[in-house]
């Protein structure tokens, strides 16, 4: 198995330990643009969230509000930076506003992720 740079670049290291990459993007051929599973960037949200607020999630689903996960705006922030990282974009600070749902950002960081340059 051969490894891109987008993969190698998220093998980084967080504060939290060497990680393996939670996701594998695919070069679209039609937009030659990182695209991935909606269902991984609801997996990842997830683990992430448990991760970092040290809780279990027992009802969450892409519907879920985000305030109604226990996740305080710290922990959101944190739950950014790491999807930033994991998936090498930029989320700027202003496009977070309004944004209530875990569909909603999940929304967002698929934007992100067609808009990123290819590597």
């Amino acid at each position: 198995m051969s490894i891109d740079g987008a993969t190698a670049r998220s093998f980084a290291v967080g504060r939290r330990g060497p990680k393996a990459p939670r996701l594998a993007p695919e070069v679209c051929p039609v937009h030659d643009a990182l695209t991935v599973e909606r269902t991984k960037l609801i997996e990842t949200f997830r683990d992430l969230a448990v991760e970092i607020t040290e809780q279990d999630l027992p009802h969450f689903d892409e519907a879920s509000p985000i305030a109604s996960l226990g996740v305080d705006s710290l922990q959101y922030l944190e739950i950014i930076g790491e999807l930033e990282r994991e998936l090498d974009i930029e989320i700027p600070s202003e496009a977070l506003e309004g944004l209530e749902t875990v569909s909603m950002l999940l929304d967002l960081v698929e934007k992100r992720l067609a808009d990123a340059p290819a590597p």
